[in-house]
């Protein structure tokens, strides 16, 4: 893993490092998401990644500073075996389909099946992301209830969002840190190393975190 924790106390330092690798078919909105993440707005017209692009942003969560390096991957099938390359080292993995495409929700198998052989899967945050939660509801592919089964089955968090409407993208990688504190087991005081086997998680791993936005609606599943 690429986590990194820095031991100064000097507050313009950053106290973690984490690597956050985006996963998902062609089309879903990975680059969209980061997009609206990174510079608070949308881009009209995007075009699909090639390869990997890659992207840094620090944040604050719980008092520490954190930076994330983010791995845009294509979902392209001639890229896929360079995005293998790219699994190594990572702390959380955000796996995204599109609601209004029933394949991408399907190729969440093929994607936890690529995770399972090139991670350790029990030592690195993972969340899925139903993206374009916008438009008309009759667009709608795949229904909330089908979301919240199948991030069940795989033991990870849910939620939906909307880079065209700025809907639950902070949450979202908010969501991720959190999955990621949660997994190395990282403690809100201090920790002595990377394995953590006797600190207290940050956050009560069944505790959803509330979208600022919706007042106080809870935006995440699983």
């Amino acid at each position: 893993m690429s986590y990194k924790q820095n031991s100064s106390n000097n507050n313009n330092k950053i106290d973690y490092t984490f690597k956050i690798l985006f996963l998902g078919s062609m089309g879903v909105g990975k680059t969209s998401i980061i997009y609206r993440y990174i510079n608070d707005t949308i881009k009209n017209e995007l075009k699909s990644t090639i390869g990997i692009d890659y992207k840094t942003k620090v944040v604050e969560y719980k008092t520490k500073k954190i930076k994330l390096k983010i791995y845009d991957t294509s979902g392209q099938e001639r890229f896929r075996t360079l995005t293998q390359n790219y699994y190594h080292g990572s702390d959380g993995i955000i796996i995204v389909f599109d609601l209004k495409r029933r394949e991408t929700f399907d190729d969440i198998t093929y994607w936890m099946e690529e995770i399972n052989k090139n991670t350790d899967k029990d030592k690195i945050g993972l969340i899925l992301v139903g993206n374009k939660n916008d438009g008309d509801e009759k667009e709608r592919k795949i229904s909330k209830e089908e979301g919240v089964n199948i991030s069940n089955i795989y033991n990870f968090k849910y939620i939906e969002t909307s880079a065209l409407t700025n809907e639950n993208i902070k949450e979202c990688f908010y969501l991720i840190i959190q999955s990621i504190f949660e997994q190395l087991k990282i403690d809100n005081v201090a920790i002595n190393n990377k394995q953590g086997n006797n600190s207290k998680t940050i956050l009560n791993q069944n505790n959803c975190f509330n979208n600022e936005n919706n007042s106080g609606k809870n935006c995440c599943y699983g």
